[in-house]
């Protein structure tokens, strides 16, 4: 006798930390429905409702290669955020957005952010 709900239980919980983790099945024709592929048409409802709730932080900053830290936690480089469709995205709260280059001044500034809030900051760090 094959235990089939346990094979479901089992499945259910990795479905739901694929679509948490990203993971992407092959791209499905452009004439497919949203109800023929449920799992990613899942994965962007999830995706775009965290968004709303988050705020958005654009980044024009020289140099481009520097660091970007947010609460002492390095989430990658100036470029991969200065751009509309990739903006650093902020749960609400108080947070501190810090720019570190090995050859300039670190730049450091506290923000309270509100839900679907846009913030832009642009600046030029100095050489040291």
């Amino acid at each position: 006798m094959v235990n089939r709900p346990r094979r479901r239980a089992l499945a259910l919980p990795l479905v739901v930390c694929a679509l948490l983790l990203g993971a992407s099945r092959p791209a499905p024709a452009k004439d497919r429905s949203p109800l023929r592929d449920p799992i990613r048409a899942v994965r962007d409802g999830v995706r775009e409702l965290m968004t709303v709730a988050q705020a958005s932080v654009y980044l024009d900053v020289k140099p481009k290669d520097a660091n970007v830290f947010v609460d002492d936690r390095l989430m990658g480089v100036v470029k991969d955020f200065n751009h509309r469709d990739h903006p650093l995205f902020l749960f609400p709260g108080r947070h501190v957005i810090e720019i570190r280059h090995p050859k300039y001044e670190p730049y450091r500034v506290p923000v309270d952010v509100r839900p679907a809030q846009d913030l832009h900051l642009k600046l030029k760090l100095r050489k040291i």
